[in-house]
């Protein structure tokens, strides 16, 4: 099983296959365990001025009256214990979250740290929150592994559509409805579709799945569920 979620590319099927879909593509896409991709995160947010200029001095020879210019105030963020979601709930099962960011070192380096109990799941901290109204919500866990055995997400291929999830997150529920799983090999995963911060606020559930290749230890392919926020 990987260890990591990753924008690199992995081996696998030449095309993803659908397990179902309620209608668009998939756009979401990449998260990998080990070998599945995310971009670097990339910090956001810009400053401005008021842009005014100072008045002109009066034709009768009044004192120069200056307009002060400031920066403006960037609206508060929410501290990442609040924005963080803890649980996610399952129609059968429920999954510990905690915040991941990527690798900085070796040979797993820019890669989305995934944690390797597959008993918990890593929410990705550099993209949206459940709190945000655009945006997905990448939260990744490793389908099994040889210490601990298989996870809850080891049945998320065979997750109904039309299935609520919920995100728990600063003492309140947020709701999903499942629109489409996927399974996708893992070098046709879209970083950027998955990793998203635009469009509609959504989750993006990942995992392992496809054939386990024991030459590379890691599944070839990964599952991809995708869920619209209804609340």
């Amino acid at each position: 099983m990987a260890a990591a979620v990753a924008a690199a590319a992995l081996l696998g099927a030449t095309s993803a296959t659908a397990i179902w879909d309620s209608g668009s593509a998939v756009d979401a896409t990449s998260v990998l365990v080990r070998g599945t991709g995310t971009t670097d995160p990339t910090p956001q947010g810009t400053t401005s001025t008021d842009g005014s200029e100072p008045a002109a001095a009066s034709a009768v020879g009044e004192a120069r009256a200056i307009v002060p210019v400031r920066d403006a105030v960037p609206p508060p963020v929410a501290p990442e214990a609040q924005r963080a979601p803890t649980r996610v709930t399952l129609p059968d099962a429920q999954l510990p979250v905690t915040p991941v960011g990527v690798h900085s070192r070796g040979d797993q380096a820019g890669q989305m740290a995934v944690p390797d109990d597959p008993n918990v799941g890593g929410w990705y901290r550099f993209g949206a929150s459940p709190l945000d109204r655009t945006g997905a919500v990448v939260i990744a866990a490793h389908v099994d592994a040889a210490r601990y055995g298989p996870g809850p997400l080891a049945r998320l291929d065979r997750i109904p559509k039309g299935s609520f999830l919920t995100l728990s997150v600063d003492g309140r529920d947020v709701r999903y409805r499942i629109e489409r799983v996927e399974i996708v090999p893992k070098d046709k995963l879209d970083p950027a579709a998955l990793f998203d911060a635009a469009g509609p606020a959504r989750l993006h559930l990942v995992s392992c799945g496809g054939d386990f290749d024991p030459q590379r230890g890691e599944y070839v392919a990964n599952v991809v569920a995708t869920a619209v926020r209804v609340n």
